[in-house]
């Protein structure tokens, strides 16, 4: 990322965020716009947000929201365990951001499978 993208891509975060403070955006439009951001900054077809919460072992993520490029969005819901997906975890931690060109190639997420298909399933199902 060149420097000039990074400051033009914080730059929109901090106005999605004031916005957010000043109740110019709820908490799940904050979070969609979020998700369009870094799917226009990343080139990707979905985004995701994870909150983290424990320590350790005891690690986990909740997702609290999902976007496509084509600007569906649905809040989450599903939950990871550190100690199920240790090198994914680490990665996230290092570096704050994870990006797969192919989520079932991916061996870090091999174990996502499962909800990978069923968050493609609900997506067709719900037309999100």
């Amino acid at each position: 990322m060149k420097a000039q993208d990074r400051s033009d891509f914080a730059f929109r975060c901090r106005a999605l965020g004031a916005q957010l403070d000043q109740g110019e955006l709820s908490l799940p439009e904050f979070r969609a716009r979020i998700c369009e951001l870094l799917i226009e900054r990343f080139a990707a077809s979905r985004a995701s947000l994870w909150r983290f919460s424990g320590t350790g072992a005891q690690r986990r993520m909740h997702c609290v929201g999902i976007g496509t490029a084509d600007g569906r969005f649905e809040p989450g819901g599903a939950e990871l365990h550190a100690s199920a997906f240790e090198g994914y975890f680490e990665e996230l931690v290092t570096r704050g951001v994870y990006r797969a060109p192919d989520v079932h190639a991916d061996p870090l997420l091999a174990g996502l499978h499962p909800y990978f298909e069923e968050l493609t399933l609900r997506f067709a199902e719900h037309g999100i």
